[in-house]
């Protein structure tokens, strides 16, 4: 900071950290003007009212400001000795703003605070997440689907299996019986005959 932008922050005799508070001053400073130029110190009781005003509405925020309640508030202890006269309330926290002023180091070794994780990657993990459980959902079919065990999915395909099933093996024993037949000499039509010869003999 270059002396000309350091005696811009300065405001009677005050130096402020920044160009805002710096300006805030000066507008404190003009309200002060003001103010005197229409109090008429002959009345306590009407400074009274003023100064009693500037403190329930928070007129002044800076050390200017103080200042000048300061100055009032001992002109109405002299003018009314025996009456309660209101505190110049300080509406900040001065060892904690000091400490952060003072203490850049620390503010730069303070862990850093967890970043929310944004929305977008939210919805991306519950895109990701819903696709694997469509594929554990396909894969569950399909087994079922293929299993030999018959389901509300599968009982068609299995019943038809089956029967294909019992269909090829009546066909293998009749294939064996044909054969077992033809090599004992055996046609249809002689044991149709004999069957016949057998019930009229009887």
């Amino acid at each position: 900071m270059n002396t000309q932008d350091r005696e811009e922050l300065i405001v009677d005799g005050f130096q402020f950290s920044n160009e805002r508070d710096a300006q805030a001053a000066k507008s404190e400073q003009d309200k002060v003007k003001l103010l005197e130029s229409r109090l008429d110190y002959a009345y306590p009781d009407q400074v009274r009212m003023i100064y009693d005003k500037a403190i329930q509405n928070r007129i002044f925020k800076t050390p200017i400001g103080y200042t000048y309640l300061h100055t009032l508030q001992k002109y109405l202890q002299d003018q009314l000795p025996g009456e309660e006269i209101r505190s110049v309330p300080l509406f900040m926290n001065y060892v904690n703003s000091m400490r952060s002023a003072t203490s850049p180091a620390r503010q730069r070794v303070e862990p850093k605070k967890a970043e929310p994780e944004p929305a977008e990657k939210r919805l991306k993990a519950a895109h990701i997440l819903n696709i694997f459980l469509a594929g554990i959902i396909i894969v569950m079919f399909i087994i079922t689907m293929n299993g030999e065990t018959p389901n509300i999915l599968n009982y068609e395909n299995v019943l038809v299996n089956r029967y294909a099933e019992w269909d090829e093996e009546l066909t293998q024993r009749e294939k064996v019986i044909r054969e077992k037949e033809k090599s004992l000499n055996i046609t249809p039509e002689s044991t149709k005959s004999s069957v016949e010869d057998h019930k009229s003999g009887t």
